[in-house]
């Protein structure tokens, strides 16, 4: 079955986990930091899909940089 949170424009931490191909555990390190866009709806992690791309792009700058 489709996660449904995927179809507007969103993801579950793992399905989060899926997309950026990293482990659950990573993750929710990821979530935890403060520069992560995540926000939690009662005991989901709803993360934007716009807003992850931004981020691992961003990471993905920083470390080619090093």
């Amino acid at each position: 079955m489709k996660d449904r949170i995927t179809e507007y424009g969103a993801f579950t931490l793992s399905s989060a986990a899926v997309y950026a191909c990293v482990s659950e555990p990573t993750m929710l390190e990821w979530v935890n930091r403060r520069d992560f866009p995540a926000f939690r709806s009662g005991r989901r992690w709803i993360i934007p899909r716009a807003s992850f791309d931004a981020w691992l792009d961003e990471r993905a700058h920083e470390r080619a940089q090093l």
